[in-house]
């Protein structure tokens, strides 16, 4: 508690150090770690936009056996726009 707005910041500080398009790789690599920050702040719709851009920008980082299986997404599982990413990726 108390430190959500600083973690929030940070991630998202740590996008624009490593815009895509000066490195994709460390720039998707971050915008999870922005995901993760979204998840455990309670923020799941955040979370989910950052989960679509995700998919959208790299299908090979974010399976469908990734997203069924991995315990990180437990807080997103019963969210509609969830399942809609899921859907995608399988």
């Amino acid at each position: 508690p108390g430190r959500r707005e600083e973690a929030v910041r940070e991630g998202l500080r740590s996008l624009e150090l490593f815009p895509a398009n000066k490195d994709k790789w460390i720039y998707q690599h971050r915008l999870f770690d922005l995901m993760c920050v979204f998840i455990a702040v309670g923020e799941p719709e955040a979370a989910i936009d950052r989960l679509e851009e995700l998919v959208a920008a790299s299908r090979e980082e974010v399976s469908g056996p990734l997203l069924q299986n991995s315990p990180i997404y437990d807080p997103l599982r019963s969210n509609p726009r969830f399942q809609k990413v899921l859907a995608q990726t399988s």
